[in-house]
């Protein structure tokens, strides 16, 4: 059984939902550290100028992602940072070929929903493009599985994995290149080793009519509301 790992981003790219249909089980790593500089509380959207960051607004403390508390009293150009989000969304997408029919099922998370904590917000988000893309890989949180954690990153997954009946791990192209993963902690409970293999699809986007670029790794909402599919 295959098993792969990621942090809970917000509105995860095209590569994410890959990995995640390549696997039998995807483990949302929400057990190790929040960092500013990554995904997990922001991501891209195409505008008519490029891309913008969409950045949900958090307590920075160091601490697990799972412990990360949004700071709903934010305000963003004077509204509440959803509402904001929503709006830019809207505003970039609306003429999009597939905005309105896959509308309906984003705008409850972002009009009838209030979150405490950023982890259950993003998980909602990304249950529900996996659902809506038809991939049936399921979804457990790493804190479930209430594995001992270790330091070494490696042998972390490597305990993930078997702790949700894995035999291979399935390794992204950033943290999982073999001069990066010890292979060890996976060699010593019987768990190989597979590595993803993920080329960007190049898709027609809608402001890239008016200014003749493509804008890769965007959220994953950029396929979506551009083609109607994620084209894995």
């Amino acid at each position: 059984m295959i098993v792969t790992c990621h942090q809970p981003n917000y509105l995860p790219h095209l590569g994410f939902f890959h990995k995640m249909k390549q696997a039998d089980v995807f483990i949302l790593l929400d057990t190790v550290q929040f960092s500013d500089g990554f995904y997990q509380h922001r991501n891209r959207i195409r505008t008519e100028n490029g891309w913008k960051w969409l950045t949900i607004p958090v307590e920075r403390t160091f601490q697990p992602i799972k412990d990360v508390r949004i700071k709903n009293n934010v305000l963003i150009s004077g509204r509440q940072w959803q509402e904001f989000h929503w709006s830019m969304i809207q505003q970039m997408y609306n003429h999009t070929p597939y905005f309105k029919k896959l509308t309906y099922g984003f705008t409850p998370w972002y009009q009838e929903h209030s979150f405490e904590y950023l982890v259950d917000f993003t998980t909602a988000l990304i249950t529900h493009i996996k659902d809506i893309t038809n991939i049936t890989t399921p979804l457990i949180r790493a804190s479930t599985l209430q594995i001992e954690e270790p330091l070494d990153a490696s042998d972390r997954l490597a305990k993930l994995t078997k702790a949700a009946g894995g035999t291979c791990y399935l390794a992204g192209p950033s943290g999982g290149i073999k001069y990066e993963l010890r292979e060890e902690p996976f060699q010593e409970r019987g768990i190989s080793i597979a590595h993803q293999h993920f080329a960007h699809p190049v898709y027609e986007q809608y402001h890239g009519k008016q200014d003749g670029l493509f804008e890769k790794n965007l959220a994953a909402i950029d396929a979506l509301f551009n083609v109607g599919s994620l084209l894995l």
